[in-house]
């Protein structure tokens, strides 16, 4: 509903089908009905919608609705049947599942267009190529972005992005918000010891654990060996030659 996507349109026959006939359901299909309530009451209500971690359980209703729009396309079809003339003709399962596809592939690529035209969106994407094309072998990456106050152990959703759309994963490219060291002698090390190569900075928040406060005054203070190779919206790439202080 969301995005607007036609197959909650195709969802409905399915559900209005199954609602007329709710009198036939099996004991089976109504305790799973009140389960499956029962466990979006939970995540949705007393965890409540403005926890992240909440989108991942979307799969339960999500599943419900592909389901109940294979139950409405079959629904549909067999309105066409039943009203015979020309629209009994014995083609349109197949001319409507290839129109059907066609439509929702263009339509797909609308929000895709949406999403990345967004910064919080584009800018990781951008980085994670620019890392793909530029991290030699042994080298890594260090990512200071904002992270959520309220889930300790939740890394930033920038550097998440970055990791997911880059061919390297968490060895190669490392959180800052995720290091445990705080003097600034202990992280220089670790930065030298793990040959961070590129050191990606987000200015878009205010950095308040002491590793993303150090690596981010880091890149602006004259220490820094090395100068900055990319810009993406409100992010910076600085490529660092050495991590000894002068």
């Amino acid at each position: 509903v969301r995005f607007g996507s036609p197959v909650v349109v195709l969802a409905l026959p399915g559900l209005l089908w199954l609602w007329r006939r709710r009198g036939r359901w099996p004991a089976a299909l109504r305790m799973f009905a009140v389960f499956t309530a029962a466990v979006l009451v939970y995540f949705f209500v007393l965890i409540g919608k403005e926890q992240e971690s909440v989108n991942r359980y979307a799969a339960v209703p999500l599943s419900a609705v592909l389901v109940l729009t294979a139950l409405g396309c079959e629904v549909v079809w067999r309105w066409v049947r039943e009203r015979g003339g020309w629209l009994a003709w014995p083609g349109w399962p197949a001319a409507g599942a290839g129109a059907l596809a066609v439509g929702l592939a263009a339509y797909s690529t609308v929000a895709v267009s949406r999403l990345n035209a967004r910064t919080e969106f584009r800018t990781p994407y951008e980085i994670a190529r620019f890392l793909d094309e530029r991290l030699e072998p042994g080298e890594t990456a260090l990512v200071v972005a904002e992270r959520f106050r309220d889930l300790s152990d939740a890394a930033p959703m920038a550097y998440q992005r970055i990791v997911a759309q880059s061919r390297y994963g968490r060895a190669r490219l490392l959180c800052s918000g995720l290091l445990e060291e705080t003097r600034p002698e202990a992280l220089t090390r670790f930065a030298a010891q793990r040959n961070v190569r590129y050191l990606v900075v987000f200015r878009d928040f205010e950095p308040w654990l002491p590793a993303d406060r150090f690596f981010a005054h880091f890149s602006l203070s004259q220490a820094v060996r090395g100068r900055a190779v990319f810009v993406s919206g409100p992010a910076t790439v600085f490529e660092v030659e050495t991590w000894e202080q002068p």
